[in-house]
């Protein structure tokens, strides 16, 4: 089971943590995020948009 709960600032940095390669963020991200490499600001950043 799996049980989802609201995203937190701190969340960024884990989700960013996943992305090893450009390839890897291009797959992940579908082109949203225009740098590598990918920091848990830039991702809680985009998340407010």
């Amino acid at each position: 089971m799996m049980i989802l709960r609201d995203y937190k600032k701190e969340d960024g940095a884990v989700i960013a943590g996943w992305i090893r390669s450009e390839e890897d963020l291009f797959k992940w991200s579908a082109d949203r995020f225009n740098k590598y490499p990918l920091t848990g600001e830039d991702i809680y950043e985009k998340f407010l948009d």
